[in-house]
């Protein structure tokens, strides 16, 4: 959060930056099982921020079907909602989930 708002990013963008890494951080840690986990933002020339979390994690995140009772499984497509671009790329002895919002 302090990031974007030194980037002079204000009000839904912050809190959307926020949403993001948390559910992606979350799926790390799911995915990681006490390994390390690796958060990077960086803001490019049009106005764009990039955030990528890396585990050490070969499982490949999966968007699937909530039910209305399940209490998770809607991460990946609150990221896919928010973002303008999202994906995964294998690499580093793990994978890198990123959003670009």
């Amino acid at each position: 959060m302090r990031t974007a708002l030194a980037w002079g990013f204000t009000g839904e963008k912050v809190d959307d930056v926020c949403l993001v890494v948390s559910e992606l951080v979350t799926n790390s840690v799911t995915a990681a099982s006490h390994g390390e986990i690796r958060v990077s933002l960086a803001e490019d020339v049009s106005g764009h921020i990039t955030v990528e979390v890396w585990d050490g994690s070969d499982e490949m995140p999966q968007r699937k079907p909530a039910a209305p009772t399940d209490l998770g499984g809607r991460g990946l497509w609150i990221v896919g909602a928010l973002a303008v671009h999202s994906g995964v790329r294998q690499g580093n002895g793990g994978k890198v989930v990123y959003a670009v919002l």
